[in-house]
């Protein structure tokens, strides 16, 4: 992934439907992944069950969970490194830390992933404005009020709802090439844009490390403030976590 200097959104809209035609989901508003700020978040706006649904998982009143049927809901779903969106979660699990760090150290690569509802967009809205272009799951004034939001607004009091794990096995040949390097008195680094404990169990696994190792971090880099978090313009990071 390439770094970049600021966040960046876009608006292109990408709509899916169930089966029966139910339920539509739509991204109306995206925040690209940035690897310094090391997370990502989209803005969808659903409707029919799936809109229901979302208002019961997330704890709404039956009045809001009617109104969620009624006329859909709008919500952000963000994915990062889980120490980035740690501090930007309403409520965490207390062993939260301890259980993507277990994952980690056994070599995993561990994303946090939460949500949350957000207001739908305000209905004082013109003749003009109010249109909804076909195809479009929100009018022009709603997707200009959802422009401009900004990451601090959008990204915060997320509700955690897991982890995602991925196992990456290294190479069958990885071990026995690396082993005879470094028997032969090659000097072995790894350049790695995994997770520290990640990068450790890969590097022991082929002679890279070879006795107990010190993570030394940067504080602002470990919350995501690398960059800043907010405004709408700017190049993006390629990619994902």
């Amino acid at each position: 992934s390439s770094s970049s200097s600021s966040s960046s959104s876009s608006s292109q809209q990408c709509t899916v439907a169930s089966a029966d035609g139910l339920t539509t989901a739509a991204i109306v508003h995206r925040f690209a992944f940035n690897s310094l700020l090391k997370r990502m978040s989209v803005v969808i706006k659903a409707r029919g069950p799936l809109a229901l649904e979302l208002a019961r998982h997330l704890g709404q009143s039956l009045e809001q969970q009617t109104k969620a049927q009624e006329q859909g809901v709008l919500f952000v779903v963000s994915k990062g490194a889980p120490e980035v969106l740690e501090p930007l979660l309403k409520e965490r699990p207390a062993n939260y830390a301890q259980q993507y760090k277990s994952y980690a150290a056994e070599g995993a690569r561990v994303i946090a992933l939460a949500c949350r509802l957000l207001p739908l967009p305000s209905d004082n809205e013109s003749a003009a404005t109010s249109y909804t272009p076909p195809g479009s799951a929100v009018s022009f004034a709603a997707l200009n009020e959802i422009r401009g939001l900004s990451r601090e607004e959008v990204e915060r009091d997320l509700v955690f709802q897991g982890f995602a794990v991925f196992q990456c096995p290294l190479k069958p040949d990885s071990e026995p090439a690396l082993r005879e390097l470094a028997h032969s008195n090659h000097q072995l680094v790894m350049i790695t844009g995994d997770a520290p404990l990640t990068a450790c169990y890969a590097a022991a696994r082929v002679h890279i490390v070879t006795r107990p190792h010190l993570i030394l971090g940067h504080v602002h880099e470990e919350k995501g403030h690398g960059a800043s978090g907010g405004g709408n313009s700017g190049n993006s990071g390629n990619g994902g976590n």
